[in-house]
């Protein structure tokens, strides 16, 4: 009966299965044991999956010691060689021959190969290694268009070359102790025997070739082929299947440089973790090898070990200056880094090396154009494109240069050639659409954001932008929809919520504009923008004083800014009544008629919401208390006084301000006694303006004060 070869897995169970039928409990709980599952691995490689091999093999798995496993071990081969010689004999004379040299050369040797060491043609080789394919003693591993054949069982192997290892135990010995341990263990064992070097110096010698396996692989045809397939994957940026290959390669050769290659997969494949985690192991085994320190950076960058990454590029440079990959890697993640000027030192460094590369001199560009130096910009990007003429980013990033000198043809010009290359970059059409606004071609702008709608349409800037171009052009009613799908995919950007305002003001839908910009400065209070905007929606309603306030508030933020400078002294224009207040009030001091308390506590106001400076509050504060207290009017001043701590208090007064306010006053009135009380409730004011969510800072105030703050501020709760 035909026995299929057993899986890892099978192989594990029949030899649970031997153990517990021997009652060897301590064999069945080893091989629960990482190291169990090791040693039978091993055995998987020595017998490839022979499952003779393995109940043969079920004594050997307890073995711990080197000088117990020695004797065991040749007893062993003596015991198979008979069964792997007597297997040679069903072979023809040109069988044996290929199986006694893949036997010899210990690796995987190509079909050409094999015909030139065997003296036959490829088609006789070929035919050959099929039969002994189909009687399980040869396998192969197809390799791009190569196929590399090996002994089934390197067991048989080690077996058949007994006679020429008589008296001379070392290889064979070699050869199983690399496949039983793990290099790490190896090691292990070998620093132990240094301690006792007069009892173990023949095991040392084991030891010592066990863990120098180069000698056995660097020769194997397999490694290049290997590192050229993944090269090739690279090429075609299709990292899943060099994972795959680097897999294979690391069975083949476990050195630093399988460990870089395969920590380079991982990092291509996002898996960062995993790839500095290989990085490091390949760094351990030899800390002088450039690619694992590069890889090892680039791993350290994503993970956000910024630091660490450049100083990991660095020692890869130390170690090879001229390693031109490092150099760029270095410069990209500098640039990322906004240091933006050793970044071009570093992307020099690589082009001094490799002048061609199109890639180094489109990210010397960027870091230019970070820089401001656009010119230097588009003469990095040009060159770029003498190499590479159909690099669809390098001219998406020499159109962005142009647009920031404000040559927008030339930036329209460079998109289109952009477009051309790749009609699908949905950014390209972005930048496109916006370039195209800038210069006031807003139909073509809008067309371009829809192209690159249809692209990507959860994209809510080119919903946004598009909105802006629609509003530019009077379509107010699209534009609304637009920014609403914007607000959509995005609620909480505020320039959305303050262009979907403009819009709607535009219309004259003043309520709901203000509704949008009251939106935005939830999200972003310092946006005076947005400020600006609601002051023009509120005058637009004829709430003029608070169109006023918030005229303020948007100049606090930028008081350069003289469009609302101008919509300011407009509104104030319009609000007659304000400012007349003050100067009706100076005509009947002048006159010596009757005041009325309306009159002055409209005139108290008008100071504080018509008057931008504070600086200026206090001469005319002075002016105030001088004239009416000439008049014994000052009682009537003091409640006009309190009445403007309802000014104070609003939401749309800034602390500062309100503070500024109280100030002015203190310092011209502080030293007369009847002010202790209105400066006392404006010092309360200020602090529930800070805490309006506490009302226990009336508490401050006697129960009288307190009523009259409360009702000052339009509170009717008692505070208990």
């Amino acid at each position: 009966m035909h026995l299929d070869e057993l899986t890892t897995e099978e192989a594990q169970q029949l030899l649970v299965n031997i153990a517990k039928w021997r009652h060897q409990t301590d064999l069945v709980n080893f091989l629960n044991t990482p190291t169990g599952q090791t040693r039978v691995k091993a055995v998987q490689h020595l017998a490839g999956g022979n499952p003779r091999i393995y109940i043969i093999f079920a004594d050997f798995l307890t073995h711990q010691s080197l000088e117990e496993l020695v004797s065991p071990f040749m007893s062993l081969v003596d015991i198979l060689t008979p069964y792997y010689q007597s297997r040679m004999q069903y072979l023809s004379a040109q069988q044996r021959k290929i199986v006694e040299l893949l036997c010899e050369k210990k690796s995987s040797i190509p079909v050409k190969t094999i015909a030139q060491r065997c003296f036959m043609t490829a088609q006789t080789a070929s035919s050959q290694l099929k039969e002994l394919r189909e009687k399980g003693y040869v396998r192969a591993e197809t390799i791009g268009r190569d196929a590399f054949y090996e002994i089934t069982e390197p067991l048989m192997r080690i077996c058949l070359g007994v006679k020429k290892e008589r008296g001379e135990p070392l290889r064979l010995m070699v050869d199983f102790l690399r496949v039983w341990y793990p290099k790490t263990e190896l090691q292990n064992m070998y620093q132990a025997l240094l301690l006792t070097p007069e009892r173990f110096t023949s095991m040392c010698r084991y030891l010592e070739r066990a863990m120098d396996n180069d000698d056995l692989v660097d020769n194997d045809p397999r490694i290049q082929a290997y590192l050229d397939e993944i090269k090739a994957r690279f090429d075609q940026e299709n990292y899943s299947d060099a994972l795959q290959i680097a897999e294979k390669l690391l069975q083949v050769r476990d050195s630093w440089v399988e460990r870089s290659m395969y920590a380079a997969c991982l990092w291509n494949l996002r898996q960062y973790e995993a790839a500095l985690n290989n990085a490091e192991q390949a760094i351990a085994l030899n800390p002088n090898y450039e690619l694992a320190w590069n890889c090892r950076g680039n791993a350290l960058y994503d993970l956000g070990h910024y630091e660490e990454a450049i100083a990991s590029f660095d020692k890869a440079l130390q170690i090879k200056p001229d390693y031109y990959q490092a150099w760029v890697n270095r410069g990209i993640f500098l640039n990322n880094l906004e240091r933006h000027e050793e970044a071009i030192a570093s992307f020099d460094k690589a082009l001094q090396l490799k002048s061609d590369d199109n890639q180094a001199w489109n990210n010397r560009g960027i870091a230019s154009g970070k820089l401001g130096h656009h010119e230097e910009a588009i003469a990095s990007f040009n060159k770029a494109l003498q190499i590479k003429s159909d690099d669809h980013q390098v001219w998406n990033n020499r159109g962005i240069a142009f647009g920031k000198l404000c040559c927008h043809e030339e930036a329209i010009a460079s998109f289109d050639k952009a477009l051309q290359i790749k009609p699908d970059d949905h950014q390209v059409w972005n930048n496109r659409a916006a370039t195209l606004g800038n210069i006031g071609r807003n139909e073509e702008a809008i067309t371009s954001f829809e192209k690159a709608l249809q692209i990507k349409p959860d994209e809510y800037q080119a919903w946004n932008n598009r909105g802006m171009a629609l509003v530019n052009t009077g379509r107010n009613e699209e534009a609304i929809t637009s920014f609403n799908k914007a607000l959509q995919i995005n609620p909480n950007n505020y320039q959305v919520w303050n262009n979907r305002a403009v819009a709607l003001g535009e219309l004259g839908r003043n309520e709901e504009a203000l509704a949008s910009f009251d939106n935005a400065l939830q999200i972003r209070s310092d946006y005076w923008q947005a400020w600006g905007g609601r002051g023009l929606a509120l005058d637009q309603l004829n709430r003029h004083k608070e169109a006023i306030i918030s005229c303020d508030k948007a100049l606090e933020i930028n008081p350069d800014f003289e469009p609302l400078k101008s919509l300011r002294s407009r509104i104030l224009s319009d609000l007659k009544n304000w400012p007349e207040n003050y100067k009706m009030l100076e005509t009947l001091l002048n006159k010596q008629k009757p005041i009325h308390s309306g009159l002055l506590e409209k005139a108290v106001q008008s100071l504080f919401i018509t008057i931008p400076d504070p600086q200026q509050w206090q001469q005319k504060i002075v002016q105030l208390v001088n004239r009416l207290e000439e008049r014994s009017l000052l009682p009537e001043l003091v409640v006009a006084l309190v009445k403007t701590a309802s000014e104070l208090t609003s939401e749309l007064v800034s602390l500062a301000k309100a503070t500024a306010w109280r100030d002015a006053w203190a310092e011209v009135v502080g030293h007369k006694p009847e002010f202790d009380l209105p400066l006392r409730l404006l010092n309360t004011a200020l602090h529930y303006k800070q805490t309006p969510e506490d009302p226990r800072v009336f508490l401050e105030l006697p129960t009288e004060e307190r009523k009259i703050l409360q009702q000052a501020l339009g509170i009717e709760h008692e505070v208990i």
